[in-house]
């Protein structure tokens, strides 16, 4: 996940180099910019921050979703028997999980699992 942050930051800095650059050949100017031109160039900075907002917000919200405690129930049909556990989204991989408290729980194939919010 940090790759993909440090991997857009690159990215919009090479970007923003490119955009402000001064260049060595001077061509003939325009004594006026078009607004064409300006229209151009706040809309590629626009798009870049919209991109750069957006990508910061997914991240969050998936930090954020991934800390959300969960209550989990495990029942076991053979003899009926079931518990139930908290346990935060991000800890939940296949068939373990792992609890608040530190516990960590292997699922059996013959076991049902219930996700449900608090």
């Amino acid at each position: 996940m940090l790759t993909k942050i440090l991997l857009t930051l690159v990215v919009l800095i090479i970007a923003w180099h490119f955009l402000t650059r001064k260049r060595a050949v001077e061509e003939h100017k325009p004594t006026m910019v078009t607004g064409q031109a300006v229209l151009r160039r706040y809309g590629i900075i626009g798009t870049l921050s919209l991109v750069l907002v957006v990508g910061i917000g997914l991240s969050v919200w998936h930090w954020y979703d991934g800390y959300q405690v969960v209550t989990v129930t495990i029942t076991t049909p053979a003899t009926g028997h079931s518990e139930t556990f908290e346990v935060r989204r991000k800890d939940i991989e296949g068939n373990r999980l792992t609890t608040i408290d530190g516990l960590l729980i292997r699922v059996s194939d013959q076991q049902s699992v219930t996700v449900s919010a608090r």
